[in-house]
């Protein structure tokens, strides 16, 4: 379940967007992922650091993922304006 784990990874296939993305950022959930192309218009709608976390290496993606264990109350608050910006900008 995307909001209760610590941490969702997800690794793009070709740098572009995925539907991962939109799940786990509705459901609440942490996620990082690859820092994604510019043409993937990710960034467009999401702020790294803020919404999400982004990877660009084997080594960054290890760091980030101890920095967010030892530090989970700075996940939460990332997955929580995440949910909060999603809520708000989804229109059903």
């Amino acid at each position: 379940d995307y909001a209760t784990a610590k941490i969702v990874l997800n690794c793009s296939l070709n740098g572009d967007t995925n539907r991962r993305v939109y799940e786990v950022l509705m459901a609440g959930g942490f996620l990082l992922t690859d820092r994604l192309s510019i043409q993937s218009g990710l960034f467009t709608l999401f702020e790294e650091g803020n919404h999400l976390e982004c990877y660009g290496s084997a080594i960054e993606l290890v760091e980030k993922i101890q920095f967010y264990l030892e530090h989970p109350e700075q996940a939460e608050q990332i997955a929580a304006a995440a949910a909060r910006l999603v809520c708000k900008s989804v229109a059903f």
